[in-house]
């Protein structure tokens, strides 16, 4: 089975991602807990199974293009790595 990923807009506007962990029922919702006194809080867009649909979720996310380039290479690697593990 593949590795999952979560891509997460980060409330102060530098988006991750992090790997799946399913051992962990409370992932999410310690991803999306408030952060501030205001209540910001990083979204989880969703699971994520290929490096092609991570780059196909950034891509339709409105990045400048040094970021969105820095962004795919990262998760690019990620996916690389688990392949050869």
């Amino acid at each position: 089975m593949p590795v999952m990923i979560y891509l997460v807009e980060n409330h102060a506007g530098a988006d991750y991602f992090v790997p799946v962990d399913r051992r962990d029922g409370q992932q999410v919702a310690r991803i999306e807990r408030p952060r501030n006194a205001q209540g910001d809080a990083d979204f989880v867009y969703g699971e994520v199974a290929t490096n092609a649909a991570a780059r196909q979720i950034v891509r339709e996310q409105h990045y400048t293009v040094p970021f969105e380039r820095q962004f795919l290479a990262q998760i690019q690697d990620f996916f690389r790595h688990q392949a050869t593990n």
